[in-house]
């Protein structure tokens, strides 16, 4: 794997949801168990919506895991998610809405040995 890139990215598509919408999301991923947070990234793409998610919000999980922010003109969400591929440079990426959740903190770790078995 090359350095500084990231195993895994979740890729979210944002548009017309306060930022309490992906707090669940990103809360359950900053509590994942069993994992290198360092090869976790999180892009959020918001689909040109007036809400902006802010830096404050940003920032408490920018501790945890990487995370970026980027602004598209409104094309809606099938369009978003191909800006967000394009974006992406991890070795594998994850679709999640912004309203998703993983229902343990455990999952991660379950999709990294899933992950493991694919050959380099």
């Amino acid at each position: 794997m090359k350095e500084n890139k990231k195993r895994l990215e979740l890729l979210v598509p944002h548009y017309n949801a306060p930022e309490e919408t992906l707090t669940n999301l990103l809360d359950m991923l900053s509590v994942q168990r069993d994992i290198d947070f360092s090869e976790i990234g999180v892009i959020i793409g918001n689909d040109g919506d007036k809400v902006i998610l802010s830096d404050e919000f940003l920032d408490k999980y920018r501790k945890k895991f990487d995370i970026r922010y980027e602004k598209f003109t409104h094309k809606g969400v099938s369009a978003t998610r191909n800006r967000l591929l394009d974006l992406a440079s991890a070795e594998f990426v994850m679709f999640c809405d912004d309203d998703d959740t993983f229902l343990s903190n455990i999952s991660l770790s379950i999709i990294f040995k899933c992950l493991d078995k694919f050959p380099d």
